[in-house]
């Protein structure tokens, strides 16, 4: 019978042990500490606004940990995750070139009109922080890690050039890699053509001394009926975007629309992003392991357990009956009346002779 208990035992040890290590929850590097530098400017070798990975994911319940950090004092991060598919419809609304379909991405991306699950699958912004979600199946999330720009868009109809001044000019207030995109369209287009231009201080300075924009300093232009201008901020200042007609007749009317996305103060271009992923497996019932674990070492126990040993009962004392005391024969003495032994020819007591 001992045997049997420390037989089942053992089984039942080793397949507690192996449940109990197959089902506890793990953690793994997914994706080791990677650096990426976000650049302003079109003299950059690298042009990319953003860091990320496409990360695959397999299987269901997976938790993944985003951590990441701003290598710049007081630079942010904003930390964004997509499904393939939601990603997919970013890239498909941008490429419509409609301006709301740009602003509903850009929404999603810069501000808090984006909806998690709808837009996005998770988001999180700040100067280091984690971003977490959980795969739903085998499926692939995009992960892209943005400066944290702030968003700001006008439509404005049927404005109006003079001839005098002859011209119009915004101002726009930059930090480094912040961007402007901006259109225009001639209300006449049969007869009216306009020239924009986005230059620095100085350049603004020469136009209105009217020796117009020196050549170096057109940072970007466009021309024509309609036009369409993106500007990446290469330093922190004041920059302008002044507009002119090239042909037609006074005054010259035209639609006008900017986007723009400010970068806060603290955080410029280049900034570089570090970040990294891990993985989270949240296991099955280990707990059943660590039960049938325990059970199989009570019964390894109870089959090792040698058995009380009774003790022997008492045995009695052995038992020596008394010897019976010999009184030696007595005399009394014939004087004093004392005993005295048989043979005694004086008393004891009165030391008289005895007949």
């Amino acid at each position: 019978m001992k045997k049997v208990y420390v037989l089942t035992g053992a089984v039942l040890l080793i397949i507690g042990l192996l449940l109990a290590i197959a089902w506890m929850p793990s953690s793994r590097e997914f994706l080791p500490q990677k650096e990426k530098t976000l650049y302003a400017g079109e003299d950059q070798k690298e042009k990319t606004l953003y860091a990320g990975e496409d990360l695959k994911v397999a299987g269901e319940d997976i938790t993944a940990t985003v951590k990441y950090e701003s290598k710049q004092d007081g630079g942010q991060v904003v930390a964004l995750v997509f499904s393939e598919e939601q990603y997919k419809q970013l890239g498909e609304a941008l490429e419509t070139k409609k301006t709301e379909e740009t602003m509903r991405v850009l929404e999603i991306l810069f501000s808090d009109k984006g909806q998690v699950g709808r837009d996005y699958t998770a988001k999180s912004s700040g100067e280091k922080g984690e971003l977490k979600w959980t795969s739903t199946e085998d499926a692939t999330y995009v992960l892209r890690l943005y400066p944290p720009y702030s968003l700001d868009y006008r439509e404005l109809k049927g404005l109006k050039i003079q001839k005098d001044p002859g011209f119009t000019w915004e101002e726009y207030k930059m930090q480094k890699g912040s961007t402007i995109v901006t259109s225009f369209v001639c209300v006449n287009a049969a007869r009216d053509r306009l020239q924009a231009v986005i230059t620095d201080q100085y350049g603004a300075d020469m136009f209105q001394q009217g020796k117009g924009v020196p050549r170096d300093r057109v940072l970007v232009s466009a021309e024509g009926t309609e036009g369409v201008l993106t500007f990446l901020a290469p330093e922190s200042g004041t920059y302008y975007l002044i507009m002119f007609p090239t042909a037609g007749y006074w005054p010259i009317l035209y639609d006008f629309e900017d986007i723009v996305l400010s970068l806060p103060e603290g955080t410029e271009l280049p900034m570089t992003i570090a970040y990294s992923v891990e993985a989270s497996d949240p296991g099955g019932p280990w707990y059943v392991g660590v039960i049938v674990t325990i059970v199989g070492v009570a019964l390894i126990v109870v089959g090792f357990r040698k058995p009380p040993v009774q003790a022997a009962p008492p045995t009695a004392p052995a038992y020596a009956p008394p010897t019976p005391t010999v009184q030696a024969p007595t005399k009394f003495c014939i004087h004093c009346g004392a005993p005295n032994p048989a043979d005694s020819k004086f008393c004891k007591t009165c030391g008289q002779k005895q007949a």
